[in-house]
């Protein structure tokens, strides 16, 4: 999906959907499997799947004790991965635009700035994890849970002095509060098409969810 503003409806809806229902969560899978993705491959990502296993064994106790792990299971997943697939769809400045044309150049402005320097903050930890891991593999221990301790504490640190480069810079350039920007969007049809069908999906499950009740 091109349209950022239809791509976080279409995320927002489906993951209330595979919430809310079985039939929502299998539906959403659907609705992912369908829609081509923006940029490469739509499988998900390592981080994702690093994710899904901690899912899995929570389902798994979910289900020892007596619960419908299978369908907890399910739901998450299919959150996941609609999850997964708006992160990796996502470029920089889309969150800015959509922050502004909903909240003004204000409220809207500061808001998409702080998670536009989120999303920049995520990347930048995945960036610098990957040359930790390279890093480990040339010296020769490989990866374990002395090793994983370490990067934590080497992305905490790191992170702290990112964050406190980036409001030097801000404080540096004048920046109080809000700012002028002017968002263009121009969605194409398929972008309102899928976005219709996923608001379709939202309205089944809560349907579904309703019935149970």
């Amino acid at each position: 999906m091109q349209d950022p503003r239809l791509r976080l409806f279409s995320v927002f809806t489906l993951s209330l959907a595979a919430f809310a229902s079985d039939t929502g969560a299998i539906l959403a899978l659907l609705w992912w499997a369908a829609v081509p993705p923006r940029h490469g491959k739509s499988i998900p990502g390592r981080a994702t799947c690093a994710i899904w296993i901690m899912v899995l064994a929570v389902a798994a106790g979910i289900q020892v004790t007596g619960g419908n792990g299978l369908s907890y299971l399910l739901r998450m997943t299919a959150v996941l991965i609609i999850a997964g697939w708006a992160y990796r769809g996502q470029r920089g400045g889309e969150v800015l635009d959509v922050a502004v044309w909903a909240g003004g150049r204000h409220a809207g402005f500061e808001t998409g700035l702080l998670a536009e320097l989120a999303v920049q903050t995520l990347r930048l930890m995945e960036q610098d994890i990957a040359h930790m891991k390279n890093a480990l593999r040339l010296k020769g221990p490989g990866w374990g849970v002395s090793s994983a301790l370490s990067v934590a504490q080497t992305l905490l640190i790191t992170q702290l002095h990112r964050s406190e480069d980036q409001a030097l810079i801000l404080a540096r350039r004048g920046y109080r509060h809000g700012g002028t920007l002017c968002p263009a969007f121009a969605p194409p049809w398929t972008d309102k098409i899928a976005a219709l069908c996923a608001f379709s999906i939202l309205l089944v499950a809560l349907g579904q969810f309703v019935i149970f009740l």
